[in-house]
C-alpha cells in the first residue's frame, strides 16, 4: 500500500483518532484529570490539523504532565459551578424561563471550559486569564456554542446504539471538531494582538 494513497491516509486517520480516544480515556481515569487529558488531546489535534508528523503517545503524555495542575484546576472550577447550577435548577423547576436560562448557562460554561483547556494547551498563561479570555471569545462569537448543543446528543445516541463507536471515537472526534472550531478563532485573536487591534 502506498503511503500517499487515500486508503492509507484514511486508515492512518482512523488509527490516530482511536489512539487519541484511548489516551483520553486513560488520562481521564481520575475524574479531575479530565482537563489535562482534554488539553493534551487538543494540542495533538492542532498538530494533526497543521500537518505535523508527531509521536502521539509521547506528545500526549508530555502535554498531559505539563497541564496536569492547570487542567485539573479548570476541571474542578467548572465542575463546582456546574454542580451549583444543577443544584439550583432543582429548586426553581417550576419556572420554564429559569430552566432555559440554566441550560444556556451550562452550555456556555461547557464551551468556556473547553476553550479554556484549548487556550492553556497552546500557552502557559494563568488559569484566570485563560477563563476570562475564553469567556470573551465565546461572547463575541456565540456560534461556537452550537456544536455543544449537538455533541451531547450524538454521544447519547452513540452510547445507546453504537457503543463500540463511542468507545473508539467519542472523545477524539469531539476534540477534533472543537479544534476545527476554536483554532481559527484563536489564530484570529492572536493576529489582532500582534497587529495591535
Amino acid at each position: 500500500m502506498k503511503l500517499d494513497s487515500k486508503l492509507y491516509k484514511t486508515a492512518d486517520f482512523i488509527y490516530k483518532m482511536i489512539l487519541i480516544n484511548i489516551l483520553m480515556i486513560v488520562g481521564s481515569l481520575g475524574v479531575f484529570t479530565i482537563g489535562a487529558s482534554i488539553s493534551a488531546a487538543f494540542l495533538i489535534c492542532i498538530k494533526l490539523i497543521d500537518g505535523e508528523d508527531i509521536y502521539i503517545v509521547r506528545e500526549f503524555f508530555s502535554v498531559y504532565k505539563k497541564k496536569l495542575i492547570s487542567g485539573s484546576l479548570i476541571t474542578v472550577i467548572f465542575l463546582l459551578i456546574f454542580g451549583l447550577l444543577s443544584y439550583n435548577i432543582g429548586i426553581i423547576t417550576q419556572n420554564r424561563l429559569f430552566i432555559y436560562l440554566n441550560y444556556f448557562l451550562k452550555l456556555h460554561l461547557t464551551t468556556t471550559m473547553f476553550l479554556s483547556l484549548f487556550v492553556i494547551a497552546r500557552s502557559d498563561i494563568k488559569i484566570k486569564t485563560a477563563i476570562i479570555y475564553s469567556f470573551g471569545i465565546i461572547n463575541k462569537n456565540l456560534y461556537v456554542v452550537i456544536p455543544f448543543l449537538v455533541i451531547p446528543y450524538l454521544h447519547m445516541i452513540l452510547i445507546k446504539y453504537l457503543f463500540i463507536v463511542f468507545v473508539l471515537f467519542g472523545g477524539s472526534v469531539t476534540m477534533l471538531i472543537s479544534t476545527v472550531i476554536f483554532y481559527p478563532l484563536l489564530k484570529k485573536m492572536e493576529m489582532r494582538k500582534i497587529n495591535g487591534k
